[in-house]
């Protein structure tokens, strides 16, 4: 039995096409669309649904549908009062958000995967497995002995030092309330 993911030994099953119907997801094309590259997508993509149902909601907001009163989280009178910030300062806050998430994105993202680099990573990988199987009853041992600090030392000095702050500075604010009075 494994108790790690790891450690599971790969089992490989040989399919034909004929019994093997890929999932509706799947594209024989290398790219999703055929002119943009798909790095450029996974950076297009959350703009554009943030901006389209941005501008759902919007259309809703502002319909002036009598029926959609109910779903309203705030009255009129209350989103004046409370809403201290304009739609223009909320707009421009947005996109400068989302251009330095594009601009970070671009940075981070490559357009070919580099076979090198993720070799590299695999390797790494497997390091830190052998460093968690070696550190990993240690770390139990450890966790034991935290815990056990925990629940019979650091609880319940912090509820014994919070009460006496509480009492402490009850009679501070009121000294008068700490006297019985007839």
């Amino acid at each position: 039995m494994y108790l790690f993911p790891w450690e599971c030994k790969p089992v490989f099953v040989t399919l034909t096409m004929s019994t093997y119907d890929p999932p509706f997801y799947y594209s024989s094309s290398p790219r999703l669309v055929d002119n943009l590259p798909d790095h450029l997508l996974t950076l297009a993509v959350p703009v554009i649904a943030y901006w389209s149902l941005s501008l759902v909601f919007h259309a809703l907001d502002v319909s002036g549908w009598k029926w959609l009163d109910k779903y309203k989280l705030h009255e009129s009178e209350e989103l004046k009062k409370k809403n201290l910030v304009g739609k223009s300062e909320v707009v421009f806050a947005v996109i400068f958000q989302q251009i330095i998430q594009t601009f970070m994105g671009l940075l981070w993202l490559q357009e070919e995967v580099d076979t090198t680099s993720a070799a590299r990573a695999a390797l790494v990988m497997k390091g830190l497995q052998r460093w968690q199987r070696i550190l990993e009853p240690l770390a139990g041992k450890f966790v034991v002995r935290v815990a056990w600090f925990m629940y019979w030392w650091a609880i319940p000095l912090f509820q014994f030092l919070s009460a006496m702050y509480v009492a402490f500075f009850s009679l501070v604010n009121k000294p008068r309330s700490s006297f019985p009075l007839k």
